[in-house]
């Protein structure tokens, strides 16, 4: 899982992530914690389950490539799979110089060994996760090369993706790894493609093929082939119809928020910051909309939006700043708003409260200068957000045809 953390006073960024997301019985993978401008006060501990075996492989430190002397500390440990089933390694709470700092859990699948002699030379596999989802729902298109010949080459040929459209943000990482276990190492190529489904209905995908080179094993090669992928399963459900104020996101969220402090004069901005993560395409979120003839102008500033996808899980994150700029003394009271997403877990619409707060003003009406301030006015009516689940109406992201060049790029 990946977490990045960000405040004015500390900048430090904080990446865990395993190697591969799925493993047989005696193989091992690599978990990775990367901490770019920051230093641990002590060793983070990872706490293995009763499936796995964990040890700490040490850390190394590097000054990353164009940056202004940032320096990339990575710390490493070795996961071997022990028993068969879905396990969870973490949270890992990593201690800084700012405080503690929690990271999501990850997950590892373990399958069967198979029998070295029943393996073939390689293999090529796709899926769609999951399997079942909501409309608007983010999924992750997951197609991957185990071989035991080293990969030489691989080009991948994928179906259309229809009623699929990849999110505005979001990379697709690719993991070029080796799994060692009782039978030697097998090497491993993956991608992963997160999707937003744009309607309802069967949007299982056709098979996916992959032109390979190998090379030599057993004495034999290189070997040049064509695998099949197979293809990949994928049902979609309907939302249920949507209430008064639905933000337009599918997905679990995480919503925190801070309201500056007052006092502050009359024409000053008070800033007021608004942090949503979660599982859901958030790139078009924006701050809900306050009530009209408040006491005050209201100015959004654009929206800062990430998104990655980590063990096959795709996790965005967006950050919305509103300041607000009082015309008159008194008491400041900033009511609270709500955030309506759709959470596929719970099936159901969830509101998330954003609290206000009371804010004292000084000065007097008129007598403040008034800052200037850019971006959307968030006293204006927002009107509906446009369902992003609905293919009638999804916001097609700018973008996204940059990202889905870089999908079926070699």
């Amino acid at each position: 899982m990946v977490i990045t953390l960000a405040a004015a006073a500390f900048a430090a960024r904080l990446t865990v992530d395993l190697e591969a997301d799925r493993v047989e019985v005696g193989q091992s993978t690599r978990l990775v914690l990367q901490i770019v401008d920051g230093q641990p006060t002590s060793l983070p501990q990872v706490d293995a389950p009763a499936g796995l075996a964990v040890k700490y492989l040490g850390q190394s430190e590097r000054v990353l490539r164009g940056t202004q002397g940032l320096r990339l500390l990575e710390h490493g440990w070795r996961v071997e799979a022990v028993v068969e089933g879905a396990w969870t390694l973490g949270p890992m709470v990593v201690q800084l110089a700012d405080g503690p700092h929690e990271l999501s859990p990850l997950t590892l699948e373990v399958v069967p060994a198979v029998p070295k002699d029943e393996r073939p030379i390689a293999e090529a596999e796709a899926e769609l996760l999951p399997e079942s989802a909501w409309e608007g729902q983010v999924v992750v298109y997951r197609y991957s090369l185990r071989s035991r010949a080293p990969i030489l080459r691989s080009r991948w040929t994928l179906p259309p993706m229809a009623g699929l459209l990849p999110p505005r943000d979001g990379d697709v990482p690719r993991s070029e790894h080796q799994l060692e276990g009782p039978d030697g190492v097998l090497f491993v190529d993956t991608t992963w493609l997160p999707l937003v489904a744009t309607k309802s209905g069967d949007l299982g995908q056709k098979m996916a093929v992959v032109d390979v080179e190998l090379g030599s094993v057993g004495g034999h090669g290189p070997v040049r082939d064509v695998l099949p992928a197979g293809s990949a399963r994928l049902v979609v459900a309907p939302l249920p119809e949507a209430p008064p104020g639905f933000s337009g996101v599918v997905g679990d969220v995480t919503v925190t928020s801070g309201l500056g402090d007052g006092p502050v004069a009359v024409g000053q901005g008070l800033a007021w910051t608004l942090r949503v993560r979660g599982d859901g395409a958030l790139d078009s979120l924006v701050f809900p909309a306050l009530p009209q003839g408040s006491p005050w102008s209201a100015y959004d500033a654009t929206p800062v939006a990430s998104a990655r996808v980590i063990a096959g899980r795709y996790e965005a994150e967006v950050e919305l700043g509103r300041t607000l700029v009082p015309s008159a003394p008194g008491t400041l009271v900033v009511p609270d708003l709500s955030l309506i997403v759709f959470s596929p877990t719970q099936g159901a619409y969830v509101t998330h409260t954003v609290p206000g707060g009371t804010i004292e003003v000084v000065g007097s009406a008129g007598g403040g200068a008034v800052e200037s301030f850019g971006g959307r006015d968030a006293a204006a009516p927002d009107g509906p957000r446009p369902l992003v689940a609905s293919g009638a109406h999804l916001d097609v992201p700018a973008g996204w045809p940059v990202w889905w060049a870089i999908a079926l790029a070699p």
